[in-house]
């Protein structure tokens, strides 16, 4: 895959290295990252050709960091900057662990982006309120919103999500989730009384051979996660409310947050890597009302 990026005699040189540092990103990374790392890094070979550089062996901080700067003459914003640096650190850390010579050049700094939207289960009520939860369709979409923000599971994880691996009596679940592990996931009581509904009716839907919890009205099979992208986004639309179901994974964190749970039970219930990691999705938490209601509460105690 990566060999089809290269081009030229130059890029060559750098193949035996390139497949070798491949085959151990792709043990490692998900398929999405591994597509992204072999962009950049294929990148960076057409620009170390176009330098007379013919081996890793001979690339030199100074010559990453003249690299960066070609980057940034080029008009790329932080964000892509710092992913194909990200590609680099890879790719030197693999080759060259003792002496990376791309961890000597510095990661760009993102510019500073809006508060993330965040969907709380509010916000789900007020567009259920637009749902006709009468119909197939309806059950659907309603067990499909209220799983998400209160399981705070990704959309290509409702996509994976099957029949058979959720336990509607413990309110609990396993998926296989970002990274190729699988792991735990729970959901609320009136989740459950929406998905209840819903696979009362599945059946009557689904494509024989189809074992996903979530399937397509049109032709019974798993729905796709762009399919429940648009699902999502329509809902939201109807309701007169920008909607994504990364939206409501934030509020899952922020509505956990809010009823007092733990960084660190939210962090494993959300199946994020680390609490850093989950506290990037609190733009939604209103920080002055927790506090005043954490010290009420002390007060009352």
């Amino acid at each position: 895959m990566l060999a089809g990026l290269l081009h030229g005699k130059g890029g060559m040189r750098f193949e035996s290295d390139l497949l070798r540092w491949q085959n151990y990103i792709e043990s490692k990374w998900t398929r999405a990252t591994c597509r992204s790392y072999r962009w950049n890094v294929a990148q960076l070979v057409g620009w170390l050709d176009g330098q007379g550089i013919e081996s890793f062996a001979d690339v030199t901080t100074d010559d990453l960091l003249a690299w960066s700067a070609s980057l940034s003459r080029r008009g790329l914003a932080p964000k892509t900057r710092k992913l194909a640096l990200t590609a680099a650190r890879s790719l030197f850390s693999y080759l060259r662990p003792d002496d990376n010579p791309a961890l000597g050049v510095m990661m760009p700094k993102p510019r500073r982006v809006r508060a993330r939207r965040t969907a709380t289960i509010e916000t789900v009520d007020k567009v259920l309120a637009f749902v006709d939860t009468s119909r197939p369709v309806g059950k659907r979409n309603a067990a499909l919103l209220y799983l998400a923000v209160t399981s705070g599971l990704r959309a290509a994880e409702l996509c994976r999500l099957v029949v058979e691996d959720v336990d509607m009596e413990r309110c609990a679940l396993s998926v296989v989730v970002k990274g190729g592990d699988r792991k735990a996931g729970y959901f609320s009581e009136e989740a459950r009384s929406y998905m209840n509904a819903w696979l009362a009716v599945r059946p009557y839907v689904a494509d024989e051979a189809a074992t996903a919890f979530f399937v397509s009205m049109y032709h019974g099979r798993a729905l796709t996660l762009e399919g429940i992208k648009c699902t999502v986004r329509k809902m939201g639309k109807k309701a007169g409310i920008d909607l994504a179901p990364h939206d409501l994974r934030r509020g899952f964190a922020v509505g956990l947050i809010q009823r007092g749970a733990p960084r660190s039970v939210v962090q494993r219930a959300g199946r994020w890597s680390s609490v850093d990691v989950m506290d990037t999705y609190l733009d939604g938490l209103n920080v002055d009302c927790e506090v005043r209601k954490y010290y009420r509460e002390k007060e009352d105690s």
